[in-house]
């Protein structure tokens, strides 16, 4: 209890600096003793709920002198891999000194200084340690660790299913949009479609050539108008200076 509180001063368990689980794990590190119950429970539940977890025993003692040592080694060690989503810590029922090792203060701190999630499940829903306190997660038994950390496969099947039904109602809905607008297109195409086109640019040929006939038309009459003219001029012009020359050569044969 000197300890706990000690450790609670110095901020070690304030809910403020726990760390969230992941939504989904990919990579689980479980440290715990390859031999007890409680490994048997945790991936007893973990192969049923989600078989898609890659699950990695680091074996410890759990219990003994040596034992917290060993623990908080291999929690720093798998932190400082970077390897795993998360940490259980955990192990199964006993007495008080059979749990002492998850009372260890280098331990609580490795726990608190990881940064990688750590749960603790150690003991029974009644037993506490300052691993549960220290640990971003407390569990009260191995068996719930796994159930807290992992989705049910049903929950996520259901989930699969019902997104399923939605992308089929989103496909269709899409496939019924594009078909209206390929539906209008076609229309659009129709409407101004090449025969269409082909007939109002004939249309328009045929009126530039009339258009284009008629300015011809105009301008050979006005041609022909300053010829005739020129005609009647030159007509009116050449007896007048005909009988000036013959004059002239009168006079100069005179």
């Amino acid at each position: 209890e000197e300890l706990k509180a000690r450790l609670q001063a110095e901020g070690l368990f304030d809910t403020e600096r726990k760390k969230p689980l992941p939504a989904h794990l990919r990579r689980l590190a479980v440290i715990t003793s390859p031999s007890g119950a409680a490994v048997r429970d945790v991936l007893s539940v973990l192969a049923r709920r989600f078989p898609l977890l890659d699950v990695e025993l680091l074996p410890t003692l759990v219990q003994g002198d040596t034992a917290a040592a060993q623990i908080t080694a291999l929690l720093r060690r798998a932190d400082a891999s970077g390897r795993y989503d998360a940490i259980l810590l955990t192990r199964g029922g006993g007495s008080l000194e059979d749990l002492w090792a998850f009372n260890d203060e280098q331990l609580a701190r490795a726990i608190a200084a990881s940064t990688t999630p750590v749960v603790s499940a150690v003991g029974h829903e009644t037993d506490f340690s300052l691993s549960d306190f220290a640990a971003d997660l407390r569990a009260p038994t191995p068996s719930v660790a796994a159930e807290l950390l992992v989705p049910d496969r049903r929950d996520l099947d259901a989930r699969v299913r019902r997104l399923q039904q939605r992308l089929a109602q989103l496909q269709a809905h899409a496939l019924g949009q594009a078909m209206q607008r390929a539906d209008r297109a076609v229309l659009r195409l129709q409407a101004q479609g090449p025969q269409a086109r082909l007939a109002l640019l004939r249309q328009r040929q045929q009126a530039l050539s009339a258009r284009l006939r008629a300015f011809w038309q105009r301008q050979l009459e006005q041609r022909r108008a300053r010829l005739a003219h020129g005609h009647s001029a030159l007509r009116a012009v050449q007896p007048a200076r005909r009988l000036e020359l013959l004059r002239g050569r009168l006079e100069a044969l005179a």
